[in-house]
């Protein structure tokens, strides 16, 4: 929830490390930013990038730098500018990132309630974002810098981007989100003298099913792939897409088509059962004088 009182005070205060103004303009559906050259989905998404790579932050749409006086936005371009925030957000910053938006009167000229739009930014705790053409920016008081080659690797390696992508944490998921009957069967499977952990946490990470940090444990890419019921819901494309066609070749023509989900052992299980029992699979058959042998 937004503190307007501290707010309207840090925009009276000017911009600094956390806090970014942007007065809005609008040429039909075109948005741009006052006093600022350059396509405006580029320039915010380094005030994005940069607020994400170092402590967050807020920025605040509609109001004018110069004298730090809010301006507004108007009310049928509410829509438009959503639009384009998430859009920069998600386009433009790799990976994407999720601001929290939030409509606001703040005081204007004449102490007039004046429409604005409050961006939060997260301090990302398992990412380096970039923009879209490859930059690393960091914002050192209200200005956006390159962050420097020694420091990129020290975050790079803190947050496990040196990590393969299956050991990196996967941000938006939690413990709660992989089933334990599936954990205690594998684990039961492997160790002949398992017993059920009162810490999970540590007994994940161990197995690099899991990462503890400071915001808690988090499961790994592998541990939602391996012991999530479905783990599409948490990584986009996380199951396998089966076709049978008339020919050897994919023209569209399928005899059966089916999508298989769930844990990723348990697609796979699927799968060969698929091609162990269905009548649409050919089979190497031969004959010899003991008979057939498929």
């Amino acid at each position: 929830m937004i503190d307007k009182t501290q707010l309207i005070s840090s925009i009276q205060a000017g911009e600094d490390t956390k806090l970014e103004l942007k007065e809005v303009v609008f040429r039909g559906d075109r948005i741009g930013f006052a006093r600022e050259a350059g396509r405006a989905a580029s320039r915010l998404a380094e005030v994005f990038v940069s607020m994400a790579n170092t402590e967050g932050g807020t920025v605040v749409m509609g109001v004018r730098d110069s004298d730090r006086i809010p301006v507004g936005i108007p009310s049928d371009k509410r829509d438009l500018l959503e639009q384009f925030i998430v859009n920069v957000a998600a386009h433009n910053c790799n990976p994407m990132i999720v601001p929290a938006l939030d409509w606001e009167y703040l005081p204007g000229e004449g102490g007039s309630p004046t429409l604005c739009l409050i961006v939060e930014i997260p301090s990302s705790k398992f990412d380096v974002h970039q923009t879209s053409d490859g930059r690393f920016l960091q914002r050192v008081s209200s200005h956006r810098q390159l962050i420097p080659a020694e420091r990129l690797a020290r975050m790079l390696t803190e947050r496990r981007l040196a990590s393969p992508l299956e050991e990196r944490p996967l941000v938006g998921s939690s413990l709660d989100d992989l089933d334990k009957t599936r954990l205690e069967q594998y684990f039961s499977r492997r160790f002949s003298d398992w017993s059920t952990p009162e810490d999970w946490a540590s007994t994940l990470a161990a197995h690099k099913l899991a990462v503890i940090s400071e915001v808690g444990a988090t499961p790994t890419h592998l541990g939602i792939l391996l012991f999530a019921v479905q783990p599409e819901q948490y990584i986009s494309g996380a199951y396998i897409d089966l076709a049978v066609y008339h020919h050897d070749i994919p023209d569209g023509n399928t005899v059966d088509s089916r999508q298989v989900t769930g844990p990723l052992p348990e697609q796979i299980a699927k799968i060969v059962s698929y091609f162990q029992a269905s009548p649409l699979t050919p089979i190497l058959s031969r004959k010899s004088g003991d008979g057939r042998r498929d």
